[in-house]
């Protein structure tokens, strides 16, 4: 169990611990008997971590070779899904250099649109719904533009690994800013 700065509380499970908890080998993450096993692990946190909780919750469940690795982080005040204006705008990023460099620039930016980060094969993709413009100038400094639409949004959802949905540049701008 570790508390991040960013603010988010990350979770190893084996498959034995999945066991033990009576959730099975693999388990069903939202059927009561695990929801109650996330509430174990949440008050187990709240007395070993400073992971304090106030609100709503987003779960992520990545499976390993062992077992799982859950990340619990605070549900945004406004998390819902994105307005939807105009199709979003798909950007690449070859490498963690140019998201820390993408990063780097966030800091005392305001107005910030919803977007998510994918990991690629090669590199990452940065989904941005609706308009831009206080982010132009950085993300071209940063990053290739790759596409905009549905489409494109489909393909890298499908194909990609999901690192941050809907909050990935607030996220990017807290974990910087720490």
């Amino acid at each position: 169990m570790e508390y991040s700065p960013c603010g988010a509380l990350y979770v190893w499970l084996t498959a034995q611990d999945t066991v033990r908890m009576g959730l099975g080998e693999a388990p069903v993450w939202t059927d009561g008997s695990a929801r109650g096993a996330l509430r174990q692990i949440l008050h187990s946190a709240r007395e070993k971590t400073d992971f304090r909780a106030t609100g709503g919750l987003t779960l992520e469940v990545l499976g390993t070779g062992n077992g799982y690795l859950l990340i619990f982080t605070a549900a945004p005040a406004d998390a819902g899904k994105p307005p939807r204006t105009e199709g979003p705008a798909a950007y690449w990023l070859p490498d963690s250099d140019s998201l820390l460099q993408l990063a780097g620039g966030l800091p005392g930016l305001t107005g910030l649109p919803y977007a998510s980060l994918y990991r690629a094969e090669r590199g990452f993709f940065l989904l941005i719904y609706g308009r831009a413009p206080v982010l132009q100038q950085l993300l071209c400094e940063t990053a290739v533009a790759a596409g905009t639409g549905d489409t494109v949004a489909a393909h890298i959802e499908e194909y990609g690994r999901a690192c941050c949905i809907g909050d990935a540049l607030t996220r990017l701008q807290k974990c910087y800013s720490f």
